[in-house]
């Protein structure tokens, strides 16, 4: 666990295992702690990279609008960093846009590319509510409990928040997490979201792409994430039943698996 300064901003990662690297690229408003459950699995194998993209965790926040492009170039540089020439990429979310951007601007350092539920464009209605969801946290005083409760339907699956009280132990995890997302952070990373669009250059992509979609996923639904493997040569396409946004967390043996087979496929 080490932090370095990476253009202008001080970019905390994790390193875990040993072997041919494997970099986990993280989502809106989370940080790296949404890889833990499939992380040890990976680093049996592999050299597993997690770092907190800037605005969230552990990293700095910057107080100004960042983009995709911006966020790609913070990844570049970790690599740069740590000397790594080429890796297998993994990117949920937010982080499936950064990778997205990575592939194309930077194709050398791409050896493979696993977009998990994640779009070209967030033209989805989940824009509007996050939107309005960033300005209640910013300008009220509303209870966090019930902030973080909002959001848990558009995150993950039915059946994940109904069994085994799971709600109210995410409720719990959330609240006493000691690296919050502040409002500086989910404001400057959701301005990074509205702005991305790789529809014109998903057809440049060359690295080898296994794309992740739900039947759950109210925030990128199957059209968003189908569109994604329809336009990116090579890509695979693994569509999960009854998941919702994060796939790692609700199924992480079958995502470790679908995973692991198409990386050494390559």
């Amino acid at each position: 666990m080490a932090t370095l300064h990476i253009n202008d901003v001080e970019l905390y990662y994790h390193l875990i295992g040993e072997g041919e690297p494997i970099i986990f690229i993280t989502g809106f408003s989370a940080d790296h702690s949404v890889w833990l459950d499939v992380a040890d699995k990976f680093a049996q194998h592999y050299q597993v990279i997690l770092f907190d993209n800037r605005g969230s965790g552990q990293s700095s926040v910057p107080d100004y609008d960042y983009t995709i492009d911006m966020m790609a170039d913070d990844t570049a540089s970790l690599c740069e960093a740590l000397e790594l020439q080429s890796a297998h990429f993994i990117g949920s979310s937010m982080g499936g846009m950064i990778l997205q951007n990575l592939a194309h601007r930077y194709p050398q350092l791409v050896k493979s590319a696993t977009l998990v539920n994640t779009a070209a464009k967030a033209d989805s209605k989940f824009g509007i509510f996050i939107e309005a969801f960033g300005e209640i946290m910013k300008n009220s005083n509303a209870d966090l409990k019930l902030l973080i409760k909002m959001l848990l339907p558009w995150i993950y699956s039915d059946n994940f928040l109904m069994k085994n009280n799971k709600t109210e132990q995410l409720l719990k995890e959330k609240i006493n997490y000691p690296y919050p997302t502040t409002p500086e952070g989910f404001t400057h990373q959701l301005h990074a979201i509205k702005t991305f669009d790789a529809t014109d250059y998903l057809a440049a992509i060359n690295s080898p792409c296994l794309v992740f979609g739900s039947d759950q996923d109210m925030i990128f639904n199957e059209r968003e994430t189908r569109y994604l493997a329809d336009n990116i040569p090579n890509a695979n396409y693994v569509y999960v039943e009854n998941c919702g946004h994060l796939p790692q967390i609700e199924y992480p043996d079958t995502f470790f698996d679908k995973v692991y087979g198409f990386i050494r496929s390559i």
